[in-house]
């Protein structure tokens, strides 16, 4: 839901599964990789933003240490669907 507050609101929190974001008659799902680890913002892998404009659901990865030349991949899988009954 966008936020109706007058300044904007982020909220973060670690879960097993993917998020899924109902709006108006459409389902948002995003999954991605979650990784055994410490995660920054008091252990959190999920963070959503919101303002009278947008939401942003960000997905995070566990902190890791890199050697110069090394990198690491965080992949997300999304989906957007029409929803055709009533979602309880």
């Amino acid at each position: 839901m966008l936020s109706d507050a007058d300044k904007p609101v982020k909220i973060g929190t670690y879960v097993e599964k993917q998020v899924k974001v109902y709006i108006k008659d459409m389902l948002f799902t995003k999954d991605f990789d979650r990784k055994q680890g410490d995660y920054a913002d008091y252990c959190c892998n999920v963070e959503c933003y919101t303002n009278q404009y947008m939401l942003e659901i960000e997905s995070l990865s566990a902190l890791q240490s890199l050697e110069v030349g090394q990198s690491v991949i965080h992949s997300e899988h999304w989906t957007l669907n029409k929803i055709t009954h009533n979602v309880q």
